[in-house]
């Protein structure tokens, strides 16, 4: 099998992709920092008691997680929404948990931010979807900062302005975004960043294909 073939091969088949995707959104989501939401949770004994439940009798655990979301619980609403989402307890409805994950974005709920954009980005809503990841830019949570400059970063931009938003995504990078790597090795190669930034593209590149060749967990994916 040649190169090209084989890299399209480990990077192009759709099965492959989906599972590139899913690792990528899992390393994001563990970037979402809600410890001081949670603790600080005015209900927090109830909704320890309530989602301890989830696993073993979730139709019992659902009814109490949405009493306490309904009284304002922020991670009550994550739950509820995952509910929601997964059909936990409840039946299934991809509405109820976007408007719950919305409503735990507002309380300050960073993991509801990264599950609200996801549910805007599957219905297509960019306007809204922007204005969620310029939230998330302003708290500097690495996820929404790549997003955002992935959405925004276009190759009919002129150079000068590829190059404001070069700094972002080295950012997300360097704060170990695996998609953002990826990216950054993509687009240097490519010269959108100009002709001097090529040859570090292609270093980056050659080093990522050497991670794939290893198998290594921590390498830049496609996101």
């Amino acid at each position: 099998m040649r190169l090209k073939s084989w890299i399209s091969a480990k990077l192009g088949m759709p099965e492959v992709r989906a599972e590139q995707m899913r690792l990528v959104r899992e390393w994001e989501r563990k970037q979402a920092d809600d410890r001081d939401l949670i603790e600080n949770d005015p209900l927090k004994a109830e909704v320890d008691a309530a989602s301890h439940m989830l696993d073993e009798r979730p139709f019992d655990a659902f009814p109490k997680l949405l009493d306490l979301a309904e009284q304002g619980s922020v991670w009550s609403m994550v739950l509820v929404g995952w509910c929601f989402g997964s059909g936990t307890g409840v039946a299934q409805s991809a509405v109820q948990a976007e408007d719950w994950y919305r409503l735990a974005y507002e309380g300050g709920s960073q993991y509801g931010l990264l599950l609200y954009a996801e549910y805007l980005d599957w219905r297509g809503d960019t306007n809204r979807l922007e204005s969620v990841y310029e939230a998330g830019w302003a708290k500097g949570l690495s996820p929404a900062v790549f997003r955002l400059t992935r959405m925004r970063l276009k190759a009919t931009m002129t150079l000068a302005d590829r190059l404001a938003w070069k700094p972002a995504l080295e950012w997300a990078g360097e704060a170990g975004h695996p998609g953002a790597r990826f990216l950054l090795a993509k687009y240097l190669s490519r010269g959108w960043f100009g002709a001097r930034g090529v040859p570090r593209g292609i270093k980056l590149v050659a080093g990522m294909l050497a991670a794939i060749l290893r198998g290594d967990e921590d390498r830049p994916r496609p996101a």
